[in-house]
């Protein structure tokens, strides 16, 4: 039995799924309001405007909707896909899927009201109430996970643990965030605390989206490649994650309350880098992606392998600064610098968003069914391609500098990769809303039924 995830779909046609409206929210949060964001804080550090002066945590509803509303509805939406095909279970608690999506646009519409809007306890209020939501949705999304997949007859396949693992790890992602709204709340500030918010940031980045990413990758990327799965590494690969951002995540909480001797948490903060590092480098290496055996995509899907390079060398190079970060953490007892961290997030970040785009193109129904009717698809990917690795070069060079680049440059280079990823996300979204438009009926009113035009 070919156990594979199909690289080409052979309907023109299909019944609007839950996938569709997961992607289509995420991509309308980022391109509306989480890009938009981080370009009007970058500029306004550029050219003095003061506006974090005001509303001090602009950036902080960036960062959110960019992972929770961009990476996190994608994943989940396509987790909901993918799951019944490589599992060969039903999806489990389907009804589910709306009100999961609701709850998600909620938390962070609420997340944003908050940040550009109200102030004062009003403020601190809505936080707390988004990332309760937030929390809610997590629950939800892990129950689904988990009620497929735990007893699934795949369970001993790595791509299950990826998922399994990531799963959970949102949970206690949206949970640490909770906590740290609540800690802002009683301490009458509108900025997370820094340590908690670290820890959310990698738990969700380094943990959760690298799971599914590797979940994935594990499956898909090596039939590309013309290489055999490893099984065997790949569940060793998720076990490293699900413990990794853990123990992070409880390094940096006793940072944050004070609690042992500092040295020391850092530390362990530092070896769950390493860990985190060493996880990322094997999905790397079991994706196949930079030591291929053969090239097996079609001649129309060879465009789209070069975004999927281009993206599992920027998790390569993401698991080597996590790597030097944690092992140099690991021997000073220091943590690494917040302009450190914030390369490292990004290149994780943007790694996430390339591999989405030409994972995309590849999988994605709508996409083959473009290629099904015979259109040309290769000068988009490559016109995706120069505009994601032009803003991962623009966002993270600059924070690698560290104080040798001058603060005016480098918000105004944030502010270009930020426009960047705008214009190729809003690329990507054309197309996929366009053939979704076309292909996919109502269910209930007929095969014939379209959304939109043909």
């Amino acid at each position: 039995m070919d156990r594979t995830i199909p690289l080409l779909a052979v309907s023109r046609r299909r019944e609007l799924e839950p996938y569709h409206l997961f992607i289509a929210a995420s991509l309308a949060l980022s391109l509306g309001a989480g890009l938009v964001l981080g370009i009007l804080v970058a500029l306004s550090r550029a050219a003095g405007w003061g506006i974090e002066a005001s509303r001090p945590d602009l950036s902080a509803a960036h960062g959110q909707v960019q992972t929770w509303g961009f990476l996190g509805l994608f994943v989940m939406g396509m987790a909901q896909r993918l799951m019944p095909r490589f599992s060969r279970n039903p999806l489990r608690f389907q009804r589910l899927a709306v009100p999961l999506l609701i709850l998600v646009l909620a938390g962070l519409l609420s997340r944003v009201v908050a940040a550009v809007w109200l102030s004062g306890h009003a403020h601190d209020v809505a936080v707390v109430g988004a990332q309760a939501l937030l929390l809610v949705a997590a629950a939800y999304f892990t129950l689904v996970v988990w009620g497929t997949l735990a007893t699934s007859q795949a369970r001993g396949e790595a791509t299950v643990w990826f998922f399994l693992a990531g799963s959970s790890i949102l949970t206690l992602t949206a949970a640490l965030a909770t906590l740290a709204a609540v800690r802002a709340l009683v301490d009458e500030t509108r900025l997370l605390p820094y340590y908690l918010n670290t820890a959310v940031t990698y738990l969700f980045l380094g943990a959760f989206v690298m799971a599914f990413i590797g979940g994935v990758g594990s499956r898909a990327l090596p039939v590309m490649a013309g290489l055999s799965r490893s099984e065997r590494a790949g569940r060793l690969a998720a076990v490293v994650l699900v413990l990794s951002g853990p123990v992070l995540a409880g390094a940096l909480l006793l940072l944050e309350y004070g609690v042992g001797d500092a040295g020391a948490a850092s530390r362990v903060a530092g070896a769950a880098f390493v860990g985190l590092g060493l996880a990322w480098g094997t999905i790397v290496w079991l994706s196949g992606v930079l030591r291929p055996a053969a090239n097996r995509l079609r001649p129309a899907s060879q465009a789209h392998g070069w975004l999927v390079r281009s993206a599992v060398l920027w998790l390569a190079l993401s698991a080597a600064l996590a790597l030097y970060l944690g092992l140099d953490s690991a021997v000073s007892g220091r943590l690494p610098g917040a302009l450190a961290l914030d390369a490292l997030r990004h290149m994780l970040g943007l790694t996430a968003t390339s591999l989405i785009v030409g994972m995309g193109l590849l999988i994605l129904p709508e996409f083959a069914a473009e290629r099904l009717d015979g259109r040309g698809q290769a000068a988009r990917s490559y016109v995706l391609l120069l505009l994601l690795n032009g803003a991962a070069v623009l966002r993270v060079a600059p924070s690698l500098l560290g104080s040798d680049l001058d603060p005016e440059a480098r918000s105004l280079a944030q502010a270009a990769a930020g426009g960047l990823a705008e214009v190729a996300l809003l690329v990507f979204a054309w197309g996929f809303l366009r053939m979704m438009l076309g292909t996919a009926s109502v269910p209930g009113v007929g095969r014939a039924a379209r959304w939109g035009g043909g």
